[in-house]
């Protein structure tokens, strides 16, 4: 029983953690203060995409 709470807050953290910082990201790539030439929201997420099949 303590096994599924333990399961279930992991996965419930892990959500809620994903959903936030996905929001932040978005939101810094679409921010006026982040017009660089060469960094665009597309190239922001396949550095994380890549970044995130390494770990």
């Amino acid at each position: 029983m303590r096994q599924k709470i333990l399961t279930g807050v992991d996965r419930s953290v892990l959500v809620l953690f994903s959903l936030l910082f996905g929001i932040t990201v978005i939101s810094a790539g679409l921010s006026v203060n982040l017009k660089l030439t060469d960094v665009t929201l597309w190239s922001v997420g396949v550095l994380l995409i890549g970044a995130g099949h390494t770990c």
